[in-house]
């Protein structure tokens, strides 16, 4: 089963979850680009990478969220759009559970 990641490697995988990080990361294309089926996808994703899938995404985009806000590139409000919260409150707590500080 894990050999059918060599179709599109785990490192393509990331590389494509990096550039997506601002828009809509379609797990099934990354899946189906792996020549493997979601489940088995989300399956050695976790194991491979330690961590869910889901879980590996809403980490950088904060992450990537944080760096932003921090260079002045963009403001909260910009964060919680470009990061698909439904408001900036949302963002803000999702924000604060992550780094432990405020925005």
């Amino acid at each position: 089963m894990c050999e059918n990641m060599d179709i599109y490697s785990f490192e393509d995988v990331i590389n494509q979850i990096e550039e997506g990080l601002d828009g809509n990361i379609d797990i099934g294309d990354l899946a189906k680009k792996s020549g493997l089926s979601v489940y088995e996808f989300r399956r050695i994703f976790s194991f491979v990478a330690k961590i869910p899938v889901g879980e590996y995404i809403r980490k950088r985009r904060m992450s990537q969220a944080a760096l932003r806000l921090i260079n002045g590139e963009i403001s909260v409000e910009d964060a919680a759009s470009i990061y698909g919260y439904d408001s900036v409150s949302s963002f803000s707590r999702s924000f604060k559970e992550f780094h432990g500080a405020s925005v």
